[in-house]
């Protein structure tokens, strides 16, 4: 896999803007949210991918009324768009496919900001990083006819890992006084491009840039 070696950078930024938020924040004030729900991503790289959704669980801790932070985790499906070329000239043939899927585990960390603490209907808003641990199962196929020939590749297309940026709003609706029901949309992209290699050679960049929309429960403690 490849490093970048900005992501110590932007993980100290936010861990230093944490810690600046909690040192102000108001004792009175602090409560913590669980927060569990399932996400729907619409892929931005259409060429690559298909669709993508997962689970989130959000561990929130309020600072004061107004702002906190947030521990994440995810794990999400997602489905490469399925791809089949083949031509025959009568004295050579080529064939290529790709298909499959990738499991991405995501997780960081995020500043947040809701506009009333203590309002039945509130706005909640979210930005922060993500470090995505990409397991592919996407599949490339390749196969060769002609002089030379034949050739025959099958293997899997291996994809690295990479830093998100995440920024993302919700409308919270107060059930009950421990529970909440929230609604979100959000947008995910990529701080460095992930690099696609098939058999040892690389196939270029890909990206997990996304629009997201969430269905989320929260559970006050």
């Amino acid at each position: 896999m490849k490093t970048n070696r900005q992501i110590p950078v932007y993980a100290m930024t936010l861990a230093l803007a944490l810690s600046s938020w909690s040192a102000c924040a108001s004792a009175q004030e602090k409560t913590f949210d669980l927060v569990a729900g399932y996400h729907w991503l619409h892929p931005t790289k259409s060429e690559d991918w298909k669709s993508a959704g997962g689970i989130e669980i959000q561990a929130r801790f309020w600072q004061n009324e107004h702002l906190g932070f947030a521990l994440v985790g995810a794990a999400d499906t997602w489905k490469a768009k399925t791809e089949v070329y083949e031509e025959d000239t009568g004295d050579t043939y080529f064939y290529t496919s790709v298909d499959g899927d990738a499991s991405i585990t995501t997780f960081g960390a995020s500043l947040l900001y809701r506009s009333e603490s203590h309002a039945d209907v509130k706005l909640v808003l979210d930005f922060g990083l993500r470090y995505a641990l990409i397991d592919s199962s996407v599949y490339g196929e390749a196969a060769y006819d002609g002089p030379g020939g034949p050739n025959y590749l099958y293997d899997t297309i291996d994809i690295d890992n990479t830093l998100l940026f995440v920024l993302g709003g919700g409308i919270e609706f107060t059930v009950t006084e421990n529970i909440a029901f929230t609604l979100g949309v959000g947008y995910q992209v990529d701080i460095n491009k992930p690099e696609e290699t098939f058999v040892g050679e690389s196939l270029g960049e890909t990206g997990l840039d996304a629009v997201s929309f969430g269905m989320l429960i929260n559970c006050r403690f």
